[in-house]
């Protein structure tokens, strides 16, 4: 039996999933770093160029509808051949674009909507420290009460988002791949991602939790490797979480050949010339 017919094309421990998902990681290296650095490429330079006066919130609304829900379901496409012990395919990145491209955009909607309601919260718990100590700043030092009380409400905004962030991995770390099993429907992807994550929760947690990790820590690797070494440790980091994102979306499903990503039909034979 042959590697790539023996090799584990699902799994349901997340601890396993990641494990598996780096042997695959260091088995093609290169190729998956180059994989993962196109979309993140492209959204860094999107991000970066947010900042220009009057085209910034084009520039943002843009990405996060017309590169980001497609690139994230192209890339998690991608990452579906190692898994199966297949060539990967660098057109599969555009996958979403052909085949799901409305609804991987109507899919993330309700995600930037949860992250705004709460990004809203987030700000009015801090703004209230700041202006409870502005208002009183006279009456207290910073290592009085008040400052205590300020102190304390910022590192709570701080947590607050944090866990909420991990919270939210964990609820739609499917939605790149339910997408691909729910065709017309965006909406649909987004409720089977919550529905799966939701049935094992604790998991999914879990898992989020170890991705976060892993990011942070390829940020850190990366900047200190004189800060170029982003380059490297984040798409390396996106192509581990990723294939490890599609074990246990096997795993939780039973379904070994999940998702059903579409396969473009062969090209036409050349015509052949009469004699």
């Amino acid at each position: 039996m042959s590697e790539a017919t023996n090799r584990p094309r699902a799994a349901t421990d997340v601890i396993e999933a990641l494990a598996i998902a780096w042997r695959l990681t260091m088995a093609d290296f290169v190729q998956l770093w180059l994989l993962a650095l196109i979309p993140i490429g492209v959204m860094t330079v999107i991000t970066v160029a947010v900042s220009v006066p009057c085209l910034g919130w084009l520039l943002l609304l843009v990405s996060l509808l017309l590169v980001k829900p497609q690139f994230l379901a192209g890339l998690y496409a991608a990452l579906v051949r190692p898994v199966d012990g297949r060539p990967l395919d660098f057109n599969d990145l555009f996958a979403a674009y052909r085949e799901r491209f409305v609804e991987s955009m109507v899919a993330m909607l309700p995600v930037y909507a949860i992250w705004i309601v709460f990004s809203l919260v987030v700000m009015a718990i801090s703004g209230v420290s700041m202006f409870g100590a502005q208002m009183f700043r006279h009456a207290a030092n910073e290592f009085g009460p008040l400052g205590v009380f300020s102190g304390g409400a910022a590192a709570l905004a701080t947590l607050l988002s944090l866990l909420f962030a991990i919270g939210l991995i964990a609820l739609v770390m499917f939605l790149p791949l339910t997408i691909w099993d729910h065709r017309g429907s965006g909406w649909d992807a987004f409720l089977a991602a919550v529905r799966l994550s939701m049935a094992r929760f604790g998991q999914a947690l879990g898992f989020a939790a170890l991705a976060f990790v892993i990011y942070a820590l390829a940020w850190i690797v990366g900047l200190m490797l004189l800060c170029i070494g982003v380059v490297v440790t984040l798409p390396i980091a996106a192509a581990w979480v990723g294939m490890a994102t599609v074990l246990l979306y096997r795993g939780w499903t039973g379904r070994e050949d999940a998702p059903a990503i579409p396969v473009p039909p062969a090209p036409a034979p050349a015509p052949v010339a009469p004699p």
